[in-house]
């Protein structure tokens, strides 16, 4: 491998899709799909329509829209397959309660063989087995498991688009999985193990919300090969890897039954990966900050789901009636050149660019007028001209997502709101951070941004004092109302809003509070005045305010200026370095035998900011190009995704 352009994270699509078509193909005849609407842009990423159709699907359905009672696809349909969540056992008691198995059999239905599969994505779970067996319909209904691994959003950046993950592993304090699924459980990694004691049992209880995030690791490394170096910051990260190692001893010993298409990669001679896992409740600053690159504004803004981002387009109509606004379901992929080359682009630059563009695609289409042999005007046509007029088009799009984005953040006075967090970054006036807090409140601003500020003030002044605390916190409820008291109780259970401790003498030991330690052992809040055009740190993508942790503990591991030691003094002792030890032997070497750069997967669990994927692919480019930063994710937030994750109706 000669180049990081090299790696193709494709290759991860092509498993997936390979391992989800058998699911339908020994299954033959017309079939329909019902699908959870979750997993819709998913499943878009891996088969499109025109695969589903050469499955012989006649009918697609979403779940949540889907009506059995006026529905008849029995009549023509050989078989009904659900695609849903798995672990969820609402949706599972909705499928048994509308899919009247037994009715569909009798002797005046005129389809007697039609047949009923549900796909758990991307684990089917014991739970969901035991409420089948009450209802009567186990062994009657099909059950399957579908796991995908990694979605592939980006050529460096993967994700397993799983939000529940944050919730089960930081906030609940209980166990999803039943007695039965727990000695399964041990049984599938140890052989025939019961448990014995109840410290076992804890451990299991723990561990077991980890198989999708482990199972993920051992797919990439049966396609890219070995692992070298896995760091582990933070309590999650340290039991993934725990349970990663009893999935590469469990393969091992099964290697004999590995997927064809998996082994034929593994003589590739890519280069062996380090793996840095990192847990998402170690920096929840980069969460709350406003960050300012166009990806992440339109994140904020629009919203992107699944690299989907949608938009509302006006819809041209004849003279004298009124334009039509018409929802559009963008996809922001890497075949869009426009985009690639402006995601990561600070926002106050990004007029410019597009208007750079515009000009260069204008400048090589009036060339065609300097043309004067048919030959080359031929040549002009089949390859240039196709390609100019798609970026002319993407342009056009951009352009209207810029604006719509524009608009938005300037009604909402959003240069006041960074100026704000600035000084309650650099610790300038508390009293005015309160004051600001309370305005947001009291203007009615939409309620994610008070609850943001207030989080981000929390978390830097180490908690509140009670006064302001129960003031503010008696502000925002009386204001957005009562309902999201639990969410205000879940965010001080997470140690994001709370007040300080009362503690006199503990206050007095510690001297300052832990994040105005955090950042100057990192040197998290930049001294210098950043370009943002052309910028060279991290800190640009919140406008030269604040770095986000990540990027100082990826520049100092690679710079070989951080230890073991290092980490745990800032991270405790949760911080472990492991080396390959698995299969006997290290792999230290920064350069694979063929002289390629070293893959570097940083796996984010509980969600990744596209702040801080930004800020990672600046820190790849402009400090370590001999290396290949593979972005690796639970799933991708921003600061509405991470509360709606734990309060859905926020």
């Amino acid at each position: 491998m000669s180049s990081t352009a090299d790696f193709d994270a494709s290759l991860l699509t092509k498993i997936a899709r390979s391992e989800f078509l058998p699911l339908f193909q020994s299954h033959h005849g017309p079939k329909s799909l019902v699908i959870d609407d979750r997993l819709l842009k998913c499943l878009d990423r891996l088969v499109s329509n025109s695969i589903l159709r050469q499955m012989e699907f006649t009918k697609i359905y979403r779940l949540q829209q889907f009506d059995p009672s006026t529905c008849d696809d029995f009549q023509y349909c050989s078989h009904r397959f659900y695609l849903i969540k798995s672990a969820d056992l609402s949706t599972t008691r909705k499928i048994l309660n509308h899919t009247n198995y037994r009715e569909r059999n009798s002797s005046s239905n005129p389809n007697s063989k039609f047949k009923i599969t549900i796909i758990y994505w991307p684990r089917k779970t014991y739970m969901c087995l035991d409420l089948i067996e009450k209802h009567g319909l186990y062994g009657e209904i099909g059950v399957e498991e579908f796991n995908p691994g990694f979605v592939v959003l980006s050529n460096d950046l993967i994700s397993l688009e799983w939000p529940e993950f944050f919730v089960s592993t930081f906030l609940d304090e209980t166990c999803e999985w039943s007695q039965m699924e727990k000695k399964s459980y041990l049984s599938s990694i140890d052989g025939d193990h019961e448990i014995q004691n109840a410290e076992e049992q804890k451990f299991v209880t723990y561990i077991s919300k980890f198989h999708t995030v482990a199972h993920s690791i051992l797919k990439f490394k049966l396609l890219y090969g070995d692992f070298g170096t896995f760091y582990c910051l933070g309590k999650a990260s340290n039991d993934v890897y725990k349970l990663t190692q009893r999935l590469f001893c469990l393969h091992d010993s099964r290697s004999s039954s590995t997927s064809s298409l998996l082994t034929r990669n593994l003589d590739l001679n890519l280069p062996k990966a380090d793996l840095i896992l990192f847990d998402r409740n170690l920096d929840y600053v980069s969460v709350f900050l406003s960050c300012l690159t166009y990806e992440s504004l339109l994140d904020d803004t629009l919203g992107v789901n699944c690299g989907f981002v949608e938009f509302e387009d006006e819809k041209s109509t004849p003279q004298g009636e009124k334009s039509k606004n018409v929802k559009r379901n963008i996809l922001l992929n890497d075949q869009d050149g426009v985009y690639i080359e402006i995601r990561d682009h600070h926002f106050s630059h990004i007029y410019e660019q597009l208007r750079e563009y515009s000009r260069e695609i204008k400048s090589k289409l009036e060339k065609r007028h300097q043309i004067e042999k048919i030959n080359e005007m031929k040549t002009f046509i089949a390859k240039d001209l196709q390609v100019l007029r798609q970026k002319q088009k993407n342009l056009a799009l951009h352009a209207n997502l810029f604006e719509t984005v524009f608009n938005k953040k300037l009604a909402l006075q959003f240069s006041d709101l960074l100026n704000a967090e600035c000084k309650t970054l650099n610790f300038d006036d508390l009293k005015f951070s309160v004051e600001f807090c309370e305005n947001l409140i009291c203007e009615q601003k939409p309620k994610i941004i008070p609850l943001s500020f207030l989080c981000l003030l929390s978390i830097i002044y180490d908690g509140l004092n009670q006064k302001d605390y129960y003031q503010l916190r008696k502000q925002f409820l009386q204001s957005y109302g009562h309902k999201y008291l639990n969410l205000l109780l879940n965010l001080k259970k997470l140690r994001i809003l709370f007040e300080k401790e009362r503690n006199l003498t503990q206050s007095l030991v510690t001297n300052s509070n832990k994040f105005q330690n955090l950042c100057k052992k990192l040197e998290l809040l930049p001294k210098k005045t950043i370009n943002s055009k052309n910028p060279v740190d991290c800190s640009y993508v919140f406008s030269g305010a604040f770095t986000p942790i990540i990027c100082k503990l990826v520049g100092n591991i690679l710079r070989g200026t951080f230890d073991g030691d290092d980490l745990r003094n800032i991270f405790g002792s949760n911080t472990v370095i492991n080396k390959d030890t698995i299969h006997g032997h290290l792999l230290t070497d920064r350069q694979d035998h063929n002289g390629g750069p070293k893959i570097k997967i940083i796996y984010f669990l509980g969600g990744v900011t596209y702040a801080e994927i930004a800020a990672l692919r600046l820190l790849n480019k402009v400090n370590f190009p001999q290396f290949k930063f593979v972005i690796a994710a639970t799933h991708v937030i921003n600061r509405e995704k991470f509360i709606k994750s734990f309060c859905p109706d926020f």
